[in-house]
């Protein structure tokens, strides 16, 4: 006689997860199989190194969970239904990575990857909110930027010319400081420059301009 097929699948509606910190995200996996089973299921997380970390693992035939890591969670009674999700809460940087869950029925068993990403956006500020200046003073203008993630933000001075209506030009030898690491895992760094007041200066503005991953257009603060 010939073998039966069984069908069997494993599946994810979000293969690649963008998300800020201390959110609750879902690792969606969902499943399906065509008879009565006990079904295993196992989530990890691709570490540093290539080691794999285990951080939730259930025991159909015992219908019990055997380990979760602290941070996470799963809706048990979800499961007969074909849901092997799980709740990530309250994300920090260390929970990014590749995900794989993995879902097992006696010799059948799937895989899914899910990718956490997490980025976070800076804020802008500017030491000083405008400038009264004799000609010939000097003044150091600082733009902070605080609290970004990942490290790739490109900033800029630029100079605006109100009464000409010309585009604004880029402000030439700025400094940067050296990228500071914060406790939460996110960067931050200034940029600045010394200003010479002259006359050609008067109703100047200066904008300090941060393009970013997290942002879907630059974001800036201004001066005049």
């Amino acid at each position: 006689d010939a073998l039966p097929i069984l069908a069997f699948m494993v599946y994810t509606r979000t293969p690649v997860i963008q998300t800020g910190l201390h959110k609750d995200v879902l690792l969606d996996c969902a499943f399906s199989v065509d008879h009565q089973t006990d079904v295993n299921i196992q989530w990890s997380v691709d570490q540093r190194g290539g080691t794999k970390k285990m951080v939730y693992s259930y025991k159909g035939s015992r219908k019990q969970v055997e380990y979760i890591q602290k941070g996470f969670e799963m809706a048990q009674e979800l499961i007969p239904r074909g849901n092997a999700s799980l709740v990530l809460k309250n994300v920090s940087i260390e929970n990014k990575g590749a995900y794989t869950c993995l879902v097992s029925a006696a010799s059948l068993f799937g895989e899914q990857n899910v990718q956490v990403e997490i980025t976070e956006s800076p804020t802008v500020t500017l030491n000083i909110d405008s400038l009264a200046l004799t000609e010939g003073d000097e003044e150091k203008l600082v733009c902070e930027i605080d609290n970004f993630y990942p490290l790739e933000a490109q900033i800029q001075w630029l100079r605006e010319y109100k009464e000409e209506r010309l585009l604004p030009e880029e402000v030439k030898h700025i400094m940067f400081s050296s990228d500071r690491l914060n406790s939460n895992g996110t960067y931050s760094t200034s940029c600045f420059f010394m200003l010479k007041a002259s006359l050609k200066d008067n109703a100047v503005r200066y904008t300090c301009r941060v393009e970013h991953p997290s942002l879907k257009k630059p974001t800036a603060d201004r001066k005049s």
